[in-house]
């Protein structure tokens, strides 16, 4: 990554501390990389239009008067762990925003989508029952897809691409199923269990 990458990062996010120093395990006297971003296609920096009536992404063919933003982006494999580290407030800023209605896009080429639950959807188990039963699909994706709950890897480990995936949940409180493909391509979703243990 050059230092003008680096900077435009900064100039995007001041919020964020730049200077922050983690612990990473070095195996065989190897850094693990962090950048530049070998699995996110666009880079860090991701050129967006939008709508400046709705404040909704687009393009220019949707909208003629779209305007041009840089989104700074964390590096892909970040993505699953990051809610866990990163304040919220800071988190919204690198997010990609939604689709304008008038321009819309179902799914970004090579991208991933969880389908069967939707964020902030609250849940409770059956009568009787002190577990809820989430089943979910991933539409998109490249190679096998890795799914994560709660930031955990699942048993289920790597699984082939356009399987389903079930989860028992019997713990109450929010929780967040994340899937990452072989290409780095990542998606997730917030809800919450009512009752349970």
């Amino acid at each position: 990554m050059s230092f003008e990458t680096l900077s435009k990062f900064a100039q995007l996010h001041p919020s964020i501390p730049h200077d922050l120093k983690r612990s990473a395990w070095i195996l065989n006297d190897t850094i693990p990389p962090t950048l530049p971003d070998r699995l996110r296609q666009r880079g860090l920096i991701e050129k967006i239009w939008i709508d400046p009536d709705t404040g909704w992404r687009t393009t220019p063919e949707c909208h003629a008067k779209a305007q041009a933003k840089d989104i700074a982006r964390w590096p892909a494999l970040l993505d699953a762990w990051l809610p866990q580290i990163v304040p919220e407030a800071i988190m919204q800023q690198s997010m990609l925003l939604p689709w304008s209605p008038n321009c819309q896009r179902s799914t970004e080429a090579g991208s991933i989508k969880l389908m069967g639950i939707t964020n902030g959807t609250r849940l409770r188990p059956a009568p009787g029952g002190n577990k809820v039963i989430v089943t979910v699909d991933a539409v998109g994706g490249t190679g096998q897809h890795y799914w994560l709950l709660d930031g955990k890897q699942t048993s289920n480990g790597a699984v082939k691409a356009k399987q389903r995936q079930r989860f028992e949940i019997g713990q109450a409180g929010l929780h967040r199923i994340t899937v990452i493909d072989a290409a780095g391509h990542v998606d997730s979703v917030v809800f919450g269990v009512d009752g349970g243990r």
